[in-house]
């Protein structure tokens, strides 16, 4: 066949305007071996289509089909489940946020009566105060104490650490 026709028939069946006398004839054109290079590139499809003629489908086709529609209709119920527990988790989501929100402001409005003044008298509280301050100097001193006494240890493990080298 012409090159010139190919090329017509080419730009016909692009645009979708072929019939499938057209379409055959282009099929038989570049399923040959001699084709110009410039059509070389889309030859395989043509060849394919050629290749695809005597492919026919089972008899339980139809069936098959119907029964895969129907199992993706039973999914499609059960995708609007999913979206159901998300939504159904991000309310409990909200709820259990809100809920702590509310109990961590209870907790700080019992630490604000807590923290209020408890000595009317300055005196008394400055008095109160070293008292604390004493009880926790004395605590203090007898763990330092305690301390002296482990880096003696120490010391004296690394003396004998030393001399065993």
């Amino acid at each position: 066949m012409d090159y010139k026709k190919i090329k017509i028939l080419l730009e016909k069946y692009w645009n979708c305007e072929t019939t499938l006398e057209e379409e055959s004839i282009l099929q038989e054109y570049l399923s040959g071996s001699d084709i110009p290079e410039d059509l070389k590139e889309i030859s395989p499809l043509f060849q394919y289509f050629k290749s695809q003629r005597g492919v026919k489908v089972s008899e339980d086709f139809e069936e098959r089909v119907i029964n895969e529609i129907e199992s993706k209709e039973k999914k499609g119920t059960q995708k609007y489940l999913h979206i159901y527990y998300k939504v159904a988790a991000a309310v409990i989501l909200v709820l259990f946020f809100v809920t702590i929100h509310q109990r961590f402001i209870a907790v700080r409005e019992k630490a604000s009566v807590l923290v209020q003044d408890t000595f009317e008298d300055p005196e008394k509280a400055l008095e109160e105060t070293k008292k604390a301050l004493l009880l926790v100097s004395e605590k203090w001193n007898k763990g330092k104490d305690n301390f002296t006494k482990l880096s003696e240890f120490n010391k004296a493990e690394k003396i004998i650490r030393n001399e065993n080298l």
